[in-house]
């Protein structure tokens, strides 16, 4: 994944349809579409670019982002269906506040314990993944809580 500079903040690219892989279901229309969409936010761009390079692969629409305006401003755009978020993202609980104010989606915090994923669930956290995670168990666990989301419990 290519890294460029935009001011002080680090850019990650949103992957074009041609460059992601879209193993994707088809729509009542007839159209392609993600298997769902996710916003993975951290502070450290090889933990954003693994995870939404991982999730990629795997035919989903993955945005990342490094910090609190770039995560809420991403999230707007992409509409996400679960977010991902490292617990050690600095102003944590400011980007808490604002999510759960803008968006009605999971959040999936990633921490080393359970006892710091359950100091924010009053926060808005929906799920915990523990620190450093285990990739089949974050993709299931992604895929349950996206199935979870749905009004129907199920994708066209």
């Amino acid at each position: 994944m290519r890294k460029t500079m935009d001011g002080s903040h680090l850019v990650l690219p949103l992957r074009s349809s041609g460059g992601m892989a879209m193993r994707s279901h088809h729509s009542a229309a007839g159209e392609y579409s993600p298997v769902g969409r996710l916003l993975v936010i951290a502070e450290e761009f090889e933990v954003v670019d693994a995870v939404t390079e991982f999730f990629a692969d795997l035919g989903y629409e993955a945005h990342g982002a490094l910090d609190v305006p770039e995560a809420l401003a991403i999230a707007r755009a992409a509409t996400p269906e679960l977010i991902l978020l490292d617990v050690q993202m600095p102003r944590l609980s400011e980007l808490f506040t604002q999510l759960r104010a803008t968006f009605d989606v999971p959040i999936m915090v990633a921490a080393a314990n359970a006892a710091t994923a359950q100091q924010l669930r009053p926060l808005g956290a929906f799920a915990y993944i523990h620190k450093p995670f285990d990739w089949e168990a974050l993709r299931r666990r992604v895929a349950i809580l996206l199935c979870a989301s749905l009004p129907s419990g199920k994708r066209d």
